[in-house]
């Protein structure tokens, strides 16, 4: 099993949940859904927290440690009508594109499967696009595994994945949550 924890880059990772943080991550979306192929529906946006708000769901926000603190990336955790209680669904990964190679996408992963953890998740559903090989390459380097649609709507060429919490290494101290030297996760 891979450790979840052992990283460091120059950002921090944690719930967005300030007007200014809300405001961060509309703009992070507002530019995903625009250059998402194919583009998606701007539906979430004005709305935030939305199904996204506590305490089925959350909104990590990834910013530079540098005095500017630029918002760097997000994603989101929800638990649709579609699911068991106990599973939630990641979605709306994004970087921005002067932090991608950094391992940011990878840190946002590990940073939701703790704030997953936190709220009483046992599994993580997730579909992403199958044109997109990067997204697919890190979810499975994360732990991810193919399954079957689990979603009754879907656009075309969806992939879907799952993983069990459970199963996920945290740290060494088996904490429910994690604090590392620069990338912090923080608790509510």
């Amino acid at each position: 099993m891979e450790d979840h924890t052992s990283f460091a880059a120059p950002f921090t990772i944690n719930p967005a949940l300030s007007a200014t943080d809300l405001a961060a991550v509309e703009g992070l979306l507002k530019v995903y859904c625009e250059t998402s192929i194919p583009p998606l529906p701007l539906t979430e946006l004005g709305n935030l927290p939305g199904v996204y708000a506590a305490p089925t769901g959350a909104l990590l926000l990834a910013r530079s440690t540098a005095p500017d603190a630029l918002p760097l990336g997000i994603i989101g955790l929800k638990c649709p009508a579609y699911l068991p209680a106990d599973v939630c669904e990641m979605s709306r990964l994004y970087v921005a594109p002067a932090a991608r190679g950094t391992g940011l996408g990878k840190a946002l992963v590990r940073a939701s499967f703790v704030e997953a953890r936190r709220l009483g998740y046992v599994e993580m559903r997730l579909g992403a696009f199958e044109i997109n090989g990067a997204a697919l390459r890190l979810y499975e380097a994360c732990g991810f595994q193919r399954r079957e649609r689990y979603k009754p709507k879907v656009f075309e060429g969806l992939v879907f994945f799952e993983i069990d919490l459970r199963d996920v290494v945290l740290g060494a101290t088996g904490k429910e949550l994690v604090e590392h030297e620069v990338v912090a996760v923080a608790v509510r």
